[in-house]
């Protein structure tokens, strides 16, 4: 039984006349309450913790700056009865507590507002807002996006996971979800730029790659563009050896014997740091556009499935062409985006 989105009960008994008004049910307090086994298959005591976990990361970020817990709080009308006599650190757990409560949607208005009557006046108190946002959006997004997910992480024969999703800044908010984690994007460079997630793979030019790392990553990112065709088995080893160097490049341990390194040797190094990272709630993930051809499709998902085999812990995924994704998204998560900081212009 559902009131407003939220289990408020499990019926128990449905009479015999269908025409009877009446069905006995449970209150979900009380499953909660006195029923183990219930509690054990929704795994409840694991997102008891996690929602623990998420309050206290909420209150550490709102902790930087009094003010931001005064203006979210005006934002969020808490009866003064709830409120009278609590520290500020209580203040902050109780704020914590409504909006984790809120809809996603709801936690980006207010977010928005409360962000807005800062950001101009007390930087800290705007910065203390992002990042309590930065730690929620992934705890309330879809639940059920975010657990399909988490569960094809650990499944390399999943190969390429559609996402019902459009921007790479919703795939990361899954992702950072998936992996129980706060956001970590990288800088917009305009108003309405929907930035990438630092773990999706290739990252920014300025993290540093040497000249084989970059060009490795500029064959991916020819590869998102379509420019690279799946039509042969050229095309999908080059592919292959594109990640290949890229993953070496970024992730391989270097030492004073690195040259003598074989390359499955390099591939194995760089494979053990993205499990380790992964295994530590940081999963790498590759964005892939698919093709709109069926062969092409199943072509990529293969390239996908060999990949992820060959590093485990690497997540690939595969976003929403559709327009209707890219429209809801946009008015869903376009006031989050100010939130975020710009790219500094680069000096001549």
């Amino acid at each position: 039984m559902f009131v407003d989105s939220r289990i408020f009960g499990v019926i128990v008994s449905v009479p015999k006349d269908v025409k009877a008004r009446r069905l006995s049910a449970v209150p979900i307090w009380r499953l909660l309450r006195e029923a183990p086994d219930f509690c054990e298959q929704i795994g409840y005591q694991q997102r008891k913790d996690r929602r623990d976990a998420l309050e206290q990361a909420v209150c550490a970020a709102l902790a930087k700056a009094r003010d931001a817990v005064e203006t979210l709080a005006d934002e969020i009308p808490v009866p003064a009865k709830d409120i009278e006599g609590l520290t500020s650190p209580e203040r902050a757990a109780l704020l914590a507590q409504r909006l984790l409560g809120l809809e996603i949607d709801q936690v980006v208005a207010v977010a928005d507002r409360a962000y807005r009557k800062r950001v101009a006046t007390q930087p800290e108190a705007a910065q203390a807002i992002a990042d309590a946002v930065r730690a929620i959006l992934p705890a309330v997004y879809d639940h059920g996006v975010v657990e399909t997910v988490r569960g094809a992480c650990g499944d390399a024969q999943a190969g390429l996971l559609a996402l019902p999703a459009y921007h790479h800044t919703v795939a990361e908010i899954v992702m950072a979800g998936a992996d129980r984690r706060p956001l970590d994007l990288c800088a917009r460079r305009d108003d309405n730029h929907f930035p990438k997630g630092r773990l999706c793979l290739p990252e920014p030019p300025e993290c540093g790659f040497d000249e084989d790392g970059r060009q490795a990553m500029a064959a991916i990112e020819e590869h998102l563009a379509h420019k690279l065709a799946l039509d042969s088995d050229h095309a999908r080893l080059a592919l292959e050896r594109a990640v290949d160097g890229f993953m070496i490049a970024r992730f391989a341990a270097r030492s004073g014997t690195d040259a003598k390194r074989s390359d499955a040797q390099r591939q194995a190094l760089a494979a053990r740091e993205i499990k380790r990272q992964a295994d530590t709630g940081r999963t790498h993930y590759l964005i892939l556009r698919a093709p709109e051809e069926a062969d092409d499709h199943q072509r990529l998902c293969e390239v996908a499935r060999t990949l992820r085999t060959r590093y485990p812990g690497l997540m690939c995924i595969e976003l929403s062409r559709a327009f209707e994704h890219e429209d809801s998204e946009f008015d869903r998560f376009r006031p989050f985006l100010d939130l975020l900081p710009k790219q500094r212009p680069q000096r001549l």
